[in-house]
């Protein structure tokens, strides 16, 4: 499935949008709801990631992989939510942060793994972080755009060898209907990379993944222009909503 959506998926998953408001005030603090949450993207791909969770069989679903997951608030949500097994990468050191966060909100007896490398710049063939072929289910939210645009196809292909066969990738991205690179002032830190959907399709495709169904939903970005006074209504401190908005994907490891 492929979608681009916009504030209408808060309606559509109102409980879910409440449930992560709920959870962002206890990692983060309630002060810091507003500004890390409620007018950024993710109120916008939690509540697509949790649509893609429920519409997926859970019968042997036990392991999953947070790919880019921060301080962990989906890792938390993940865990709640009854999966045996939860693991959470980022390229940056949150160890400590994730072990308060558990302090604070349990995990409900699932397992949760931390673990720290930069998939772009590690063959995960050659580097023991992960497992091989172990995970049921891969998410990234918003994580796969923060690479240098060279080295997407070696993250995607990790990503691919930490996956059962069978097992599924949902993802949250970037897309407009003009490409471009965003970057920090710094050299080593990309911001991010914005891609028209089909462009981001044949990535995941070239690497081996499928669609998970052959569901388009409003991929023609000229078709939700519409939707740009919403965005900018939802967030009007954030510059990004003016740029790009927020492609969901889900495929299948075949």
């Amino acid at each position: 499935m492929i979608r681009v959506y916009s504030t209408d998926i808060i309606e559509e998953q109102k409980s879910v949008y409440n449930h992560f408001v709920k959870l962002t005030e206890k990692t983060h603090g309630h002060r810091a709801t507003y500004s890390s949450f409620i007018f950024s993207r993710n109120a916008l791909d939690y509540p697509f990631i949790e649509d893609r969770l429920r519409g997926v069989e859970r019968k042997g679903i036990k392991k999953i992989l947070d790919f880019g997951a921060g301080n962990g608030t989906m890792q938390y949500h993940l865990a709640l939510s009854g999966y045996e097994e939860v693991w959470a990468l980022d390229r940056r050191d949150f160890s400590r942060q994730v072990k308060n966060n558990q302090e604070k909100i349990g995990t409900n007896g699932a397992i949760i793994k931390v673990r720290q490398a930069n998939f772009a710049n590690n063959n995960l063939k050659n580097y023991p972080t992960l497992p091989l072929n172990y995970f049921d289910i891969v998410i990234a939210n918003s994580s796969i755009n923060h690479n240098w645009d060279h080295n997407i196809k070696t993250v995607v292909n990790n990503i691919w060898l930490c996956l059962k066969t069978g097992g599924m990738l949902i993802a949250t991205l970037a897309t407009s209907n003009i490409e471009r690179d965003y970057f920090t002032n710094k050299e080593d830190d990309p911001m991010i990379l914005v891609k028209k959907p089909k462009t981001w399709v044949d990535i995941f495709v070239d690497i081996g993944f499928q669609l998970y169904t052959e569901e388009w939903k409003d991929c023609d970005f000229d078709g939700i222009k519409k939707h740009a006074k919403n965005f900018s209504e939802f967030s009007p401190n954030n510059n990004w909503f003016k740029r790009f908005c927020p492609l969901g994907i889900s495929l299948i490891k075949s």
